[in-house]
């Protein structure tokens, strides 16, 4: 596991889709090392929505929150020192119950495998 010497990558993502919502795939050959997470549900949403962070579709739920408009949740898994390690070359995705449009920025490193 990486000792968290590389910069921290940012990305900052709209998911919008009922299902499935891609936010980042590691290169060939690595894994990705989530350390910050931020989930914004947009204050226009006209209903709650659920959602759930996995790593590949299908794969067992890390979070799962039920967002009311305007919401936001965050979370520093490590302040720098832990990560949620990704299997090689898997996405990170949040899965969405409803098409409801949900900001959602990471914080991550990737590592070769």
């Amino acid at each position: 596991m990486s000792d968290f010497s590389a910069p921290t990558n940012p990305k900052a993502v709209d998911a919008s889709s009922s299902g499935d919502n891609p936010i980042h795939t590691p290169a060939a050959g690595a894994r990705m090392l989530l350390q910050y997470f931020s989930l914004s549900a947009w204050g226009g949403n006209t209903d709650r929505v659920t959602a759930t962070l996995t790593y590949g579709s299908g794969g067992p739920a890390m979070y799962k929150f039920h967002l009311e408009p305007g919401i936001i949740v965050a979370r520093n898994i490590g302040a720098g020192r832990r990560a949620a390690r990704g299997p090689v070359g898997t996405p990170l995705i949040v899965t969405l119950s409803a098409p409801m449009l949900v900001s959602v920025s990471i914080e991550y490193e990737e590592v070769a495998a």
